[in-house]
């Protein structure tokens, strides 16, 4: 099996996840998510993002960091991650990622692995209220609902958030996937995207840790965000192409 990424042993345990995640097909209307981040009580977000829906690709921009942009494309199976600070890229292959995950959980036996699946497997759906509930008092994810104007901008959200989750899985806070992923496939199977998500993790000993995310839907694309999309495709075509152990291990060198 190709190697597309060189892990810690301790991130290795994070990225070991087996699911199937839904194709979104192209031709599916154009919408977009602004994201903002809260950790414990902070009331102005700590970390802010936007996400443009467009043709069954996802295109993620960091508002802190304008120049980091992450272009999910399943249909091509590949996410393309874009430093516009060094103008460079490089490729993940989905293929590959997927393989990785099923096989890194048959393999293992690790009790934090059991535990987030079991995390993973504890569910609970208000009807009345579209309050979602995924998880244990360790990992637990609480999630309110809105519904988009079309059903199909909720497959797709859902199938972006996957990929993000299992990104999100090498990058800090490393949070593993298991929990985020059953939340986005009971809120996409139903229709619904997330409109504000706390997420509750508690360590052996010290406080626990909240963290909260808000999300502003706009259901259409703006000239500027067809721009921005356009943009991106000028970023591909221009930038250097690097082996993502390569990409990677410059960033790592560069946040020293």
């Amino acid at each position: 099996m190709k190697t597309f990424l060189i892990f810690s042993s301790a991130v290795l345990t994070c990225l070991m996840l087996s699911a199937v995640t839904t194709r979104v097909t192209a031709q599916q209307p154009g919408f977009r998510i602004e994201t903002d981040i809260h950790f414990g009580d902070e009331k102005a977000p700590s970390k802010q993002t936007l996400t443009l829906f467009s043709n069954g690709v996802y295109y993620d921009f960091s508002v802190d960091d304008p120049t980091a942009i992450t272009m999910i494309d399943p249909q091509r199976n590949r996410i393309v991650l874009l430093d516009a600070k060094r103008n460079i890229q490089t490729v993940l292959d989905t293929i590959e990622m997927q393989k990785y995950f099923d096989s890194a959980k048959l393999q293992s036996d690790s009790p934090d692995l059991q535990l987030l699946i079991k995390a993973s497997e504890q569910f609970s759906f208000d009807e009345q209220t579209g309050r979602c509930t995924v998880g244990i008092p360790q990992m637990q994810y609480v999630a309110t609902s809105q519904k988009p104007i079309d059903g199909s901008m909720a497959a797709q959200y859902a199938e972006f958030a996957d990929w993000s989750a299992r990104l999100n899985a090498v990058y800090p806070p490393r949070r593993a996937p298991y929990v985020r992923m059953r939340l986005n496939d009971e809120l996409g199977s139903r229709g619904l995207l997330p409109a504000e998500i706390e997420i509750t993790t508690k360590p052996i000993s010290g406080k626990p840790m909240v963290t909260r995310c808000r999300l502003l839907a706009i259901w259409k694309l703006s000239s500027a965000d067809l721009s921005k999309i356009k943009s991106v495709g000028e970023k591909l075509a221009q930038f250097n192409k690097l082996e993502p152990s390569r990409y990677f291990a410059e960033q790592l060198s560069l946040n020293k």
